[in-house]
This record gives structure tokens, C-alpha cells and sequence, in this order.
């Protein structure tokens, strides 16, 4: 049961993050700033690129999906 009550208390709090995420943009970027600090200034998108920290992600997701299609056939 306390487990159960947890998962609930878990959900309610995801519900009230993703509403006022979606619904309230202002107080939550003030809310994020508040928790984690200020945006460093690496993780903001130069005026024709990525962020860096976008660019590195998206490399990996699309690196680890050409080794997913390209191992397949050969292991089988």
C-alpha cells in the first residue's frame, strides 16, 4: 500500500510539472532556474547551428541506429 501511495504521490507531481510546463511557460522556466541555476551559456543554440549538447546527442542516437540496422543482418 505504501508503495501504491508512492507511485501516486510520484504521478500527481509529474501531472503538476508537465501542466504547468505546457500551460504556464513563465512560471516554469522560473521554477527550472530556480531548482538547477542558470542556463550555462554552452547549452544555448549558436545562430546557425545546434547546441552542443543537442549536436553530440543527436550524433549518438543516429551513430547507435546505423550500428543497429548495419549489425542485424550480419549477426542472423
Amino acid at each position: 500500500m505504501l508503495i501504491l501511495l508512492g507511485m501516486l504521490l510520484i504521478g500527481l507531481f509529474a501531472a503538476a510539472w508537465g501542466f504547468t510546463m505546457c500551460f504556464l511557460p513563465a512560471q516554469w522556466d522560473r521554477l527550472t532556474e530556480a531548482i538547477g541555476g542558470p542556463t550555462p551559456r554552452w547549452m544555448f543554440p549558436g545562430p546557425k547551428s545546434l547546441a552542443p549538447i543537442m549536436n553530440s546527442v543527436t550524433v549518438r542516437l543516429a551513430w547507435s541506429f546505423v550500428l543497429e540496422v548495419v549489425g542485424l543482418p550480419i549477426s542472423q
